[in-house]
């Protein structure tokens, strides 16, 4: 049978591929961010990249009033801390600050 054909639970298939949780990975209908965009535009990310990218721009989204900055600028404060999510939350708080 195909179940056991292979010997591996279909809920662990993706267990340790994304970072971020299942909802913070559903794409909105106005969300651009997929892997061939990513790709084209910003580069070749590690799947780890790309997931920082991904939830600091929804956390963006969630929580800054003001415009949200493009995606290559995000990238740029990811990459200044080392894709350190609380790191690179505070950088650009602070930068967003500073230009109000």
């Amino acid at each position: 049978s195909a179940s056991t054909a292979r010997g591996i639970p279909v809920n662990s298939i993706n267990d340790g591929l994304s970072v971020a949780g299942p909802s913070e990975l559903v794409a909105g209908s106005d969300d651009k961010l997929d892997a061939d965009y990513i790709r084209r535009y910003l580069g070749d990310l590690t799947p780890l990249q790309e997931s920082c990218l991904i939830r600091l721009r929804q956390w963006l989204q969630e929580t800054h009033k003001g415009k949200i900055p493009k995606d290559q600028h995000v990238l740029r404060f990811l990459k200044a801390r080392d894709f350190n999510m609380d790191k690179a939350k505070d950088f650009l708080c602070q930068s967003l600050t500073w230009r109000k």
